[in-house]
This record gives structure tokens, sequence and C-alpha cells, in this order.
């Protein structure tokens, strides 16, 4: 038996597909272990997938007058939410911006009568929310209490009647 450049029994070239074997089946092993050991670093998906890649504008209750379409979320006697909405053009929804758009600020805070929160949207996909009280007929916004430059609540009211 011939065994001139073997070494445990194995010809050189083949000594060499076996280290380099090894060698991949090393660097597959520890690509598996550190994919798997991110451990609480991960990122959760919702993180990175949905996350807003530009900053969020800030509106004042005088944007309300740009708004495209807006919605009022109110509660029945039974607490079930009820969803009314309006489009830009309609007279309702002109009315609901120039009472928002002109409200005044008033001093005092704001309490668990706000009940009624209304949302205008906006085409570049911001919003623009603030709370109502019907009690009261005021609106809170950004912790502040603000009197409206029309009626709110009457608006709120036919909505209601217009939806049931």
């Amino acid at each position: 038996m011939d065994t001139r450049g073997k070494i445990f029994g194995v010809r050189p070239s083949r000594r060499r597909l076996i280290v380099l074997l090894a060698a991949l089946a090393v660097v597959a092993a520890l690509s598996v272990f550190f994919a798997r050991d991110r451990g609480s670093e991960q990122v959760d998906s919702w993180d990175t997938d949905y996350s807003p890649t530009s900053e969020v504008r800030q509106h004042t209750l005088a944007d309300a007058r740009q708004a495209s379409h807006m919605n009022v979320t109110v509660y029945d006697e039974g607490g079930r939410p009820a969803y009314l909405g309006w489009s830009g053009g309609s007279e309702a929804m002109e009315s609901f911006t120039e009472a928002v758009s002109g409200a005044s600020p008033l001093a005092g805070e704001p309490d668990e009568s706000f009940a009624d929160l209304i949302v205008f949207y906006f085409r570049d996909g911001s919003t623009l929310a603030t709370a109502y009280s019907r009690s009261r007929g005021l609106l809170s916004f950004e912790g502040g209490l603000y009197q409206p430059a029309g009626e709110i609540g009457t608006l709120i009211l036919e909505g209601e009647e217009r939806f049931n």
C-alpha cells in the first residue's frame, strides 16, 4: 500500500476539500448562532415596517380649515361609540371647521365631560384631534380650553339624527 504524501490515510487534495468543508460548516454554524442570539435586541417588525418615515406635522386649531374630511366619535346612553363623518365641501363641515379654527382660549382645565372626539384629516395623512364637551359647549385641545366660534353641539346633534 502506497502511503506517500498521505496524512491519516487521506491524500492532500482530499484533505483540502475536507478542510474547506469543515470551514464552511463552522461559518454556517456561527451565522445561525449569531442570528438566533440577538435576543432582547431584536426589534418588532411593527417598529420598523410601520414607523413613520417623516416627522409628524403638529397642527393648531386654526388648521382645521384645511382639513379634507372629519369625523366625530360620540357615545350613546349605553356607552357604545358611534362615528359621524363629514367630507370636505359640505356645509356642515364648513360650519365645524369655522367653529374650531376660530376658537378662543379660555382659563380652566378639561374634565370628564369632554367625551366627544373630533378628528380632522388632512391630505398629507396628518390629523388634528380635539375633544368637545356638550354640557360645557367647550373644546379641549392640548390640555387647554377653547370657546368655539360657532355652535358645535347643534352640528353634532344634526349629525346623529342624519346617521341614525
